[in-house]
């Protein structure tokens, strides 16, 4: 792996670890509490679009790293690291089943959130540490964190 691609799978990870942060600091807050504030729901919302997407951008930049056809589908792109061995089958799968979640998010299909699912998948964050671990065991084989 290039220096170049390293460097920017590692920032692009630093963010996920960044967008972690902020929602874990709206975990506390009680499922009734996080329905009625609209700000909370706008920046949980808005972060877990911005880190689902961030997950989906490295699992593209691994796949063409590694000279492999890069999925149009997002959900493919991250479970094809599952057959690459890259990131175990349970954890490709929490992130590939996250992608559709973004999606909800992202575009508001049928025009509405369920904040309920919103606030149970705040209490779900460390699907991203595994995903997270898993790309830096994988940058670490490849010699790309030396």
């Amino acid at each position: 792996m290039d220096d170049e691609t390293a460097e920017r799978i590692i920032e692009k990870a630093d963010f996920v670890k960044e967008c972690v942060a902020i929602l874990a600091d709206y975990q506390p807050m009680g499922r009734e509490e996080y329905i009625a504030d609209q700000t909370a729901r706008d920046v949980v919302e808005r972060r877990f679009v911005k880190a689902i997407q961030a997950c989906i951008d490295i699992a593209g930049m691994i796949l063409r790293d590694e000279g492999n056809a890069v999925p149009d589908s997002s959900a493919e792109r991250v479970r094809k690291l599952t057959t690459l061995g890259i990131v175990p089958e349970t954890v490709g799968e929490e992130i590939a089943a996250a992608v559709g979640f973004r999606n909800v998010l992202a575009h508001r299909y049928d025009n509405d959130i369920h904040h309920e699912d919103v606030y149970e998948s705040l209490q779900n964050l460390a699907r991203f540490r595994r995903y997270l671990v898993a790309i830096r065991d994988h940058l670490d084989t490849r010699g790309a964190l030396d």
